[in-house]
């Protein structure tokens, strides 16, 4: 069950995503094989990708998008994220603020800017950010022993974080783990501060990353995952 209020608070929730287990299956089987062939522990780029259609499309992720941002919001970017023994990382504590744009456009707010294969990087602006959401669907349980994220609760709501801000917020905080159960949610704010552990498990932890903004982009930006006609 969702509380917005304590989703409001926190930046962060874990909530059951009542997908089917066909669907959850399907996903660990078919985006495996790109991290296998690949030999890396993640896939970019999955926007298109049939499996992540019917994902979004589901009602479950519908009436979550439907409360939590508007029906304006769009699927801006989808990864697969695939730790395991072979392919094992950790990542220090952050903020999301990069988003995927097709083309750089110099504008008051926006960067720096990074090419990255087919689009660019950029820090987009605090007034975008809060307005995304991210949802990541767990293919396996993950807890502290397989690298589930750990957050800093509540530190969505401090705005964008210089490294220097963030070292010093971090002197006075603890570190909260978030376990949770195949085919649940972990639904965050992208300024919330997250890291990753490297998992000391042979259990695998396979997630689906969405992230979903609604908010309309300044005219000539376009998000890099959409279409030119939308």
């Amino acid at each position: 069950m969702m509380h917005l209020d304590t989703f409001a608070e926190q930046g962060w929730q874990i909530v059951a995503g009542g997908y089917p287990t066909a669907l959850l299956d399907a996903l660990q089987s078919e985006l495996g094989q790109y991290t296998r062939q690949a030999h890396q522990g993640g896939v970019r780029d999955l926007e298109q990708h049939p499996l992540i259609l019917q994902l979004v499309r589901h009602p479950c992720t519908q009436a979550l998008l439907q409360t939590m941002l508007s029906d304006q919001a769009l699927l801006v970017r989808a990864l697969y994220f695939d730790k395991s023994s072979e392919n094992n990382w950790q990542v220090g504590w952050h903020q999301d603020k990069t988003v995927m744009l097709a083309a750089r456009v110099e504008m008051p707010g926006w960067g720096p800017w990074r090419p990255r294969d087919h689009c660019w990087h950029v820090q987009a602006p605090q007034t975008i950010l809060t307005r995304m959401l991210t949802l990541r669907l767990h293919l396996d349980d993950a807890d502290t022993d397989n690298g589930c994220l750990q957050v800093h609760s509540g530190s969505h709501l401090w705005g964008l974080l210089s490294q220097a801000e963030t070292r010093a917020r971090l002197a006075q905080l603890s570190p909260l783990s978030c376990p949770a159960k195949r085919g649940d949610l972990m639904l965050m704010r992208p300024l919330l501060l997250h890291r990753s552990s490297k998992s000391h498990s042979p259990r695998p932890r396979r997630v689906v990353h969405l992230e979903f903004c609604d908010a309309p982009l300044p005219a000539p930006l376009r998000w890099a995952a959409l279409p030119e006609s939308c």
